[in-house]
C-alpha cells in the first residue's frame, strides 16, 4: 500500500561475499589430503635440533619450486620426515637433519614433497594432544555452547536506555526465519566441529604394527634298494618295506627339503646327510654320508648311500668287543638343514633336523613308526615320519590406517579429518549466512519486522472507511496483540500514517493498539508514544 515500507532482504552481493571468505579461507589453510596447498605436521625425534623439538606444530605448505636450504617436508614409507635439503642429484633432493651426521637414505623427487616449511609454533603439537583429551574437549564443547545459549537468552537485557519493552525486545525473525537461536546453534556447531578438526588433525594418518609373514620347512625321506631273492616285488626295496640284511647290500637313502612362503624370500644355506647308530645304553657312533654342502635357493635334493654289510659288521664288532650278545641297536637318518637369508625383506636364520629311525633286530631293519601305523604317506607331516615338516615366521614391521573411537563408531583418522573439515565449510557457510541476514534483519526498522512477523494474519488498510471502530486501548508490546488477535480469531490491521504504523486487532467493541514511530535522527531506540489526535479521531 502507499505508504507502508516492505521489510528489507539480505543483499546477494552479501551472500557471495561470505561465500568468496569462506573459499579463501579453504585456500590458505586446507590440507593436502582434501586438495589444499598444507600439510600439516607435529614433530617427533632429535634429528632438527636444535630449531625443532619433539612436540612442535608445523605446516608445510606447497611451492612451485624447492632449493639447497629449504626445510621441506618430503613423504617416506608412509610418513611425512621434515629435514633440509643440502644438494640437488639429478632433480632429486639429498636431504638431511640439521642435528644429524649423515645423510638420509632416500632422496625424494619433486613429487614426493608435501610442502615447504611455511608455519612452526613450537609446543603446538603438544597443546593439541593435551585439548584432545576426551574430558577436557567435552567440557570445551559444553561450556561453548553454554555460552552462547546465555549469550543469545540475554541479549534483550543488554540493549540501552529501555523504559519499556518494545517490539525490538522479542525474538528477531527476518523473513528467511533467522533468529538468534538459529544463529547460535550453527555458531556451536562451528565450535564443535573446530574442535573435531583438532583432534583429527593431531593424530597421525597411520600407525606402526606387527606383522606376522609364516613360513615352512618340509621333507620327504625315501630309501630304495635292488634285493635278491623273491620277496621283494620287482626284487626291489621300496619306502617303508622291511630290510632283511641278508638280502640287501647297500640302502639309497633320500632326502628332498622345501622352503615355503607365501611372501617374497630369497635363500640359500647348507646340507648335510648322517647316520647314527647306537644303542639303548648310550653308545653311538655317527657316519657321515653326504658331507656339508651348500646350496642356493628354497629347495635342496640329499641322497646317500648307506653300506649295510658295513653297518651290519660294526654291530658285531661292538657285540664281540663288549661281550653284550644281543644288544638292541637302532639306526637314525638325519639330514641337517640350515638356511639363512631374507623372507618378506626381513632377515630369517633357521634349520630342519629331523630324523628317521630304524630299529634293528638280527639279520633286519624296520621303521621305528611305519607309515602304514598312524603315518600313512598321505597323512599330515606332524604323524607321518617320512614327511617331517616345521614352521616359522617372521616379525614385519608396517603401517595401518590410524582409527579415532567414537562412542559405537570407528573411524579412520583420514575419514575424521575429511569429515571435519567438511563439517567446518558447511557449519562456517551457514554461520556468515545466518549472521549476515541476521545482521541485515537487525538494520530493518521495527514496523517491517513486524510486518514480516505478522505476515499470513496481516491486512494492510488505508481510508477513514476501512479504519475499525471503537475505544482505543493502547498496548506496549507486540506480543499482547498477537495473543489478542489469536483469541478473537481476527486478522491484524495495518495502516500508516505520516511516519506512524499502527497495527490494531477489534474485538467488536475496543480497537487494541499498537504504534510504531519512525526513529528520529540520533536516536538510540524507538520509543511508542500514543497519539492523542489518533485516538480521539478513532474512539466511537
Amino acid at each position: 500500500m502507499p505508504g507502508s515500507r516492505p521489510p528489507q532482504r539480505t543483499s546477494a552481493l552479501s551472500v557471495v561475499m561470505m561465500i568468496v571468505v569462506a573459499l579463501g579461507a579453504w585456500a590458505l589453510a586446507g590440507p593436502a589430503a582434501l586438495g589444499g596447498f598444507n600439510s600439516y605436521l607435529i614433530t617427533s625425534g632429535i634429528s632438527m635440533l636444535p630449531n625443532f623439538h619433539t612436540g612442535d606444530f608445523v605446516v608445510a605448505r606447497k611451492a612451485d619450486s624447492y632449493h639447497v636450504g629449504d626445510i621441506i617436508a618430503y613423504h617416506w614409507e608412509h610418513t611425512l620426515v621434515l629435514h633440509r635439503i643440502v644438494a640437488v642429484d639429478q632433480g632429486h633432493f639429498v636431504m638431511k637433519g640439521d642435528h644429524n651426521t649423515w645423510y638420509d637414505p632416500v632422496e625424494p623427487a619433486p613429487s614426493d614433497v608435501a610442502g615447504k616449511l611455511w608455519i612452526h609454533i613450537p609446543g603446538g603439537g603438544k597443546f593439541l594432544a593435551s585439548i584432545r583429551q576426551p574430558l577436557l574437549l567435552f567440557g570445551l564443547l559444553v561450556a561453548a555452547v553454554a555460552a552462547l545459549t546465555i549469550w543469545s537468552k540475554d541479549a534483550p537485557a543488554r540493549r540501552r536506555g529501555r523504559r519499556r519493552m518494545s517490539a525490538a525486545d522479542d525474538p528477531l525473525v527476518h523473513p528467511a526465519g533467522v533468529n538468534l537461536d538459529g544463529l547460535a546453534i550453527a555458531a556451536a556447531v562451528l565450535v564443535a566441529s573446530l574442535v573435531f578438526v583438532a583432534i583429527a588433525f593431531s593424530r597421525p594418518l597411520t600407525k606402526s604394527a606387527q606383522a606376522t609373514v609364516p613360513f615352512q620347512q618340509q621333507g620327504a625321506f625315501a630309501y630304495s634298494a635292488p634285493a635278491t631273492g623273491s620277496i621283494y616285488a620287482g626284487g626291489k626295496v621300496q619306502t617303508g618295506d622291511q630290510i632283511f640284511f641278508s638280502l640287501v647290500r647297500n640302502l639309497d637313502l633320500n632326502f628332498d627339503y622345501w622352503f615355503t612362503s607365501t611372501a617374497p624370500h630369497r635363500l640359500s644355506g647348507t646340507y648335510q646327510l648322517l647316520v647314527d647308530v647306537g644303542t639303548g645304553a648310550g653308545w653311538s657312533r655317527t657316519i657321515e654320508l653326504v658331507p656339508q654342502t651348500p646350496f642356493t635357493g628354497d629347495h635342496a635334493a640329499i641322497g646317500g648311500n648307506l653300506d649295510l654289510y658295513a653297518l651290519q659288521a660294526l654291530m658285531n664288532n661292538f657285540d664281540s668287543e663288549t661281550g653284550a650278545r644281543g644288544a638292541s641297536f637302532t639306526v637314525s637318518v638325519k639330514p641337517v638343514v640350515h638356511v639363512q637369508g631374507e623372507v618378506a625383506g626381513q632377515p630369517v636364520t633357521d634349520a630342519l633336523t629331523p630324523n628317521l629311525d630304524f630299529r634293528v633286530d638280527p639279520g633286519e631293519m624296520q621303521l621305528v613308526q611305519p607309515p602304514d601305523a598312524g603315518g600313512a604317506p598321505g597323512a599330515p607331516a606332524a604323524n607321518n615320519p617320512l614327511k617331517p615338516a616345521k614352521s616359522g615366521s617372521v616379525s614385519l614391521a608396517r603401517t595401518a590406517p590410524n582409527q579415532i573411537a567414537l562412542p559405537m563408531l570407528k573411524i579412520t583418522v583420514l575419514q575424521a579429518r575429511v569429515a571435519s573439515l567438511a563439517m567446518v565449510l558447511a557449519s562456517l557457510l551457514a554461520t556468515a549466512v545466518l549472521g549476515v541476514l541476521f545482521l541485515e534483519a537487525r538494520r530493518a526498522d521495527e514496523a517491517s519486522r513486524l510486518r514480516a512477523r505478522f505476515g499470513q494474519i496481516l491486512l494492510d488498510v488505508q481510508g477513514a472507511e476501512a479504519m475499525p471502530k471503537g475505544r482505543i486501548v493502547e498496548l506496549l508490546r507486540p506480543d499482547d496483540l498477537a495473543r489478542v488477535a489469536e483469541r478473537e480469531g481476527r486478522m491484524i490491521l495495518h495502516s500508516r500514517r505520516g511516519d506512524t504504523d499502527q497495527f490494531m486487532v477489534s474485538d467488536g467493541e475496543l480497537v487494541y493498539r499498537y504504534q510504531v514511530h519512525a526513529p528520529k535522527a540520533g536516536a538510540d531506540d524507538l520509543q511508542v508514544e500514543a497519539d492523542p489526535a489518533a485516538t480521539e479521531e478513532g474512539t466511537g
